[in-house]
């Protein structure tokens, strides 16, 4: 879990990382499950509701998003699997797999 500074200080360090934004489902609910904790001061919650608007601005920049609704973190959760095992098989990330399929041959054709 990293803010947006940090994401794309790995972006430029890492061209080919996969970056996901996890976003709750409103601004809203944000600020409902802030204050909902318990253990932030008025202060500290508004500064993260400052902060959430200045990342969603850098939505652009992030290569997914997924919404993390209420009682559905598995949902999420499973998004976020999903999405990995996706880039796994990108073409671009498996350029072995074309030379691999030429150079094996059947049993009976060798």
């Amino acid at each position: 879990e990293i803010e947006t500074v940090g994401a794309m200080k790995i972006k430029k360090l890492c061209p080919d990382a996969i970056f996901i934004m996890i976003l709750p489902p409103s601004f809203s609910a944000l600020e409902k499950r802030l204050r909902s904790r318990g253990t932030n001061s008025e202060e500290d919650i508004q500064k993260r509701l400052e902060t959430a608007v200045k990342e969603l601005s850098c939505i652009e920049m992030y290569d997914y998003v997924v919404i993390n609704r209420d009682g559905k973190s598995k949902e999420a959760a499973d998004t976020i699997t999903g999405i990995a095992m996706a880039e796994k098989c990108r073409v671009k990330r498996n350029p072995e797999l074309i030379s691999d399929f030429y150079d094996t041959k059947p049993d009976n054709e060798k």
